[in-house]
Order: structure tokens, then sequence, then C-alpha cells
């Protein structure tokens, strides 16, 4: 018996690599081992080994799962050319929760999630193709207009959310389309709906588009929304921090209504132009994060408090009728604390 298959008794589930002159050597922790060319020897502090095997496969190997490994010198291992001995190899992988799958020992978890993500590239491929055809029809008015409308409306598959997405994005699409895409995007409990449908709610120039989809949040996603806008509330942009309170006053979630509170003023610093004379100011506003005064000419970062209307009207929208404190951040605050409301109380006006 040579020293291979001396290895294999020993070893009960080694496997051996035929064809090289040198091989490392992966001794497992529970008492197995692979042999193979270490691919990924150059990367740091790695997680997992790349392993070439002698049929020409590849194995990746958690690098928890390897309590060392080993070198041998220059000449080892046998002469080139012998056979592999791939079965005990197949077996002892298998056993490991491996398969075969193009050309490499994977994880079956692995192989899963990989097809998973080539079957959603391909719909949503395949959805881009036919959204496109539908939209032509509808867009140049053909005799099949009616019927892509009725197809469009009628869609119902995940995997056009992504597509649906970009086209709404659209700068040049015609506003009447978007609140369709919009219409069928509510149809949709996903995280990718409601990123789509909250950056419109945001930044579309078209009001019509702007309500549509923040109405729609109210149905997709309404605490994914609030846990983002509420962040927006804090922008160093005031214009973002009052778009961020107009949304909030459509969703009508009264759990927005104490970060409200605290955006009712917020403080912005402003890169200012000032002129050669004394004191002298050039306009030219423009919203500046961090850094502190300049002194002398040219540019200055002032710092100033702001009050903003969408915040407070937003405000005014989620409390009882007839509680306003205008921007009086304090008086709001004490009104709050003496509600002694939980995050879900019931705050709207209209109950």
């Amino acid at each position: 018996m040579d020293r291979r298959i001396r290895v294999v008794c020993w070893c009960g589930v080694a496997m051996l690599v035929g064809g090289t002159l040198r091989a490392d050597v992966f001794r497992l922790r529970h008492g197995g081992r692979i042999e193979g060319e270490w691919l990924n020897r150059d990367t740091p502090n790695v997680e997992h080994y790349e392993i070439g095997l002698a049929h020409g496969g590849r194995v990746t190997v958690a690098a928890d799962l390897v309590a060392e490994v080993v070198a041998p010198a220059d000449g080892s291992r046998e002469a080139a050319g012998a056979a592999p001995e791939t079965g005990p190899e197949n077996e002892f992988l298998e056993r490991l929760g491996y398969v075969r799958y193009k050309g490499d020992w994977r994880l079956a978890q692995e192989v899963e999630l990989d097809s998973r993500g080539e079957r959603q590239v391909n719909e949503e491929r395949d959805w881009r193709k036919r959204l496109r055809v539908w939209r032509t029809a509808i867009v140049r008015g053909r005799n099949d207009a009616a019927a892509a409308l009725t197809q469009l409306r009628a869609l119902d598959s995940p995997f056009a959310i992504t597509p649906l997405a970009e086209l709404l994005a659209e700068p040049e699409e015609p506003p009447q389309l978007k609140v369709v895409y919009i219409e069928v995007l509510s149809k949709f409990r996903h995280g990718a709906a409601v990123t789509a449908l909250l950056e419109r709610a945001m930044k579309d120039p078209e009001l019509e588009v702007r309500e549509r989809s923040a109405d729609a949040l109210k149905v997709v996603g309404p605490d994914q929304a609030l846990a983002i806008l509420t962040r927006l509330l804090k922008d160093k942009d005031n214009q973002v921090v009052n778009q961020a309170g107009w949304v909030l006053g459509r969703l009508g979630e009264p759990a927005a209504i104490p970060a409200l509170i605290d955006a009712v003023v917020t403080k912005h610093r402003f890169q200012v132009k000032t002129g050669s004379g004394p004191g002298g100011i050039s306009g030219g506003f423009s919203p500046q994060g961090g850094g502190g005064l300049q002194a002398g000419g040219g540019v200055k970062i002032i710092e100033q408090e702001l009050q903003n209307r969408q915040v407070l009207t937003a405000l005014t929208t989620l409390t009882p009728a007839g509680v306003n404190f205008g921007f009086d951040q304090v008086a709001w605050k004490n009104w709050y604390a003496q509600q002694q409301l939980p995050r879900q109380g019931n705050l709207r006006r209209d109950q």
C-alpha cells in the first residue's frame, strides 16, 4: 500500500490529490483533512479557504473548520501523473454538505442563494423588457394601449419592483404613467417598493406624484417609512427637513410627533459670500455641514435657527384640534409630556 492509501486508511476521511508535486494540507477540527492548492493564500484575515482540487474543481471551507494548514516540502508528494482517487474525496465533501455546482464544490445553501440570485436577475431583465413594451404602447397611443395598461395594472410579480422603480424615477416619464406605477408598487409590502415610493414622495417635481407616493407608503411600509423620515428631520439641508415633515403629515403616524417637535425649529449652517467692504454680504446662501466661522472676507460659515413651516403643519395635523404652540418647542414638549401617551397613542385629529 503506497503512501496515499496509508493516509486514507489512517485518517478515514482524507481527501487525496494526485497530479501535483506540492499540496497544502488543511487539517480539520473534526479530524479529517483536505489536500490541495491554497488559492487565496495572499488574502489577509481569511474567513474561508479556497482550495483547488486535483480533478479541476474547487472547494470553499470556512476558516473556523480548519485547525491548521501545513505546506509539505517540495517533492514530498508523489510524482505528477498519478490518478486521483475521487471516490473518498466526493464522499467526504458530500458529508460536509457540499454539492457539485458549475465545476466547483459548493455548500448547498450557497447553491440555493446563487440560484435565487440568478433567477432574480433573469426575471428582472424579462420584466424590464415587458414593461418597456407596455409603456411604449401606452405613450404612443397604439391600438393595443388599453390592453397594455390593463396588463400593467394587473402586474403582481415582486420581480417587477426594481424595473418599475427605475421607470418611476425617470425625469421625463409622464406623470400619468408615474401614478400607475405607484398604484402597482403599492401592492407590494417590500423594502424596495418603500424606497422607490419614499424617493418620489421626497423628490418628485410633480405634486400629484409626491402625494400619491406618500399615501401609498401608508399601505406598503409605514414603519419603515417612519424610521427613515424621522432621520431626515435631522438633515443639514433645511429643504429636506421640511419635505420630510410634509411626508410625515401625509403618512399620519402619531409616533412621529416627538421627532416633529424636535424639528419644528432647527439649526443650519450656511456658506455666505462676503463683500469687499466691512460687513458687506453678497447673497448666495448654501447649506453646509461642519466647520466654524471664518475670519476675514471671502466666505463665511454662519449658523441660523430656522422655523420649519411644513414640520409645524404636520405636527398640527397629527395632534388634536386646537393644539398649536407654533414654533415654541418648549411648550410643545411640555404638552407632550403631560399627555403621557404611549408610542402608538391615538392623537389623530379626526378620531
